[in-house]
């Protein structure tokens, strides 16, 4: 079996994901206070690769916004 910490290595992918509320909600609350600030909304491509070694986590990712708009909480 393994025991963690342990060395791990993560690849997500994702396409046509949905940023909405359900999604924002679903978020750690240290993430939804950035989210509330930009308010996104649409669709988009995701590949991430997530890696955990002694030295921490260590996160690559790449995003393809589609049609994604945003409305940053301090612009009229």
């Amino acid at each position: 079996g393994y025991q963690w910490p342990c060395v791990t290595d993560f690849r997500v992918s994702a396409r046509g994901l949905l940023l909405d509320d359900r999604l924002s909600h679903a978020l750690p609350a240290n993430l939804q206070v950035g989210w509330s600030r930009l308010q996104p909304l649409g669709r988009v491509d995701v590949d991430a690769k997530l890696s955990h070694a002694a030295s921490g986590w260590k996160t690559e990712a790449t995003v393809m916004c589609k049609g994604v708009d945003v409305r940053y909480e301090k612009f009229p």
